[in-house]
């Protein structure tokens, strides 16, 4: 998130009636790269799903989660350590 906010894309606030809570909101910068972005996306979900097209996904799947599951990032990444 700090990277966002450094590149000027999104913006931190915390409310004044809860100072538990951070909202994030888009910069003109940030909203005006959401098309861009959301472009890159669909494109590399559109090459993964041809590219596993008639490959054993949910074997390939398994064997991801079974390599993030020892990683540093299995926090974050929601994938139970093993």
């Amino acid at each position: 998130m700090d990277r966002l906010v450094d590149a000027g894309l999104v913006q931190r606030r915390i409310p004044p009636d809860d100072r538990r809570r951070v909202e994030i909101t888009l910069t003109p910068r940030g909203r005006a790269l959401a098309p861009e972005i959301i472009q890159a996306q669909q494109s590399m979900l559109a090459w993964g799903a041809q590219a596993l097209t008639g490959h054993d996904v949910a074997g390939v799947l398994a064997a991801l989660h079974a390599i993030l599951r020892d990683s540093p990032l299995a926090d974050v990444l929601g994938v139970t350590p093993g």
